[in-house]
């Protein structure tokens, strides 16, 4: 196979190529615009940290010691006790529909709650139990008193991203029937052309011979027509 062969044979394909491009656009419009629902995501943030004094050890170990705190406060807001008490508390059979993350903002003390999914009423409702049951969770544990929430739970839309899915899939499909072209084109073995004949066989054409369409055909249907 040849680049100018494969070219050729894209430039012949092109309405097909765009044809295809369409009707995956076109399905994949569908189905993000009528067919997923909206999503949404709560954030609510909170300030949970116990003071370190100056004297307790240099910068760099005050860091570590945040850092890890931040860690352990992560792991109780997403622990099974106040998923299962913010669950039940709203009357909920579990939080599994729902996708929960908790991180530091930036590498900094204030951590960050995300609750997502389709119902704009109950992730704000998710959220906001869930930092009141963690905050109960964290004085009942640690003893922790110093639990501040900054904001509670405010929504915004988050997905999906329509437009962008949709071209992404119309781009799909042209990627597609482009392969399909290339592996198609890449096990032809035949050779259409003179000069593809001289660089296979090394060897110089003499005489070629092009192709005549057949009247044979044609002759018999005009004679029959004329009852012949």
């Amino acid at each position: 196979m040849t680049g100018k062969r494969l070219i050729t044979s894209l430039i012949q394909l092109l309405p097909l190529i765009l044809v295809v491009t369409v009707i995956f656009g076109a399905v994949g419009g569908y189905i993000n615009y009528f067919v997923l629902e909206h999503e949404y995501t709560a954030t609510t943030t909170f300030y949970v940290m116990e003071p370190v004094q100056e004297n307790d050890g240099d910068n760099n170990s005050i860091i570590t010691y945040y850092e890890k705190l931040a860690l352990d406060y992560s792991e109780i807001a997403m622990s099974r006790r106040v998923t299962m008490t913010t669950a039940k508390n709203l009357g909920l059979d579990g939080l599994s529909e729902y996708e929960i993350k908790v991180a530091p903002v930036d590498e900094t003390r204030v951590m960050e709650l995300t609750v997502t999914g389709h119902d704009i009423e109950m992730v704000k409702e998710i959220a906001d139990e869930m930092v009141d049951v963690f905050t109960d969770v964290v004085k009942e544990t640690i003893r922790a008193e110093n639990v501040n929430v900054i904001d509670y739970a405010y929504v915004t839309r988050t997905g999906p991203m329509r437009m962008q899915n949709t071209i992404l899939i119309a781009l799909a499909g042209a990627v597609l029937v482009v392969g399909l072209i290339v592996l198609k084109e890449f096990t032809d073995t035949t050779l259409r052309t003179a000069e593809e004949v001289e660089t296979v066989f090394d060897l110089p054409v003499l005489a070629q011979v092009n192709r005549i369409k057949s009247t044979q055909s044609s002759k018999s249907k005009n004679l029959n027509k004329k009852g012949v």
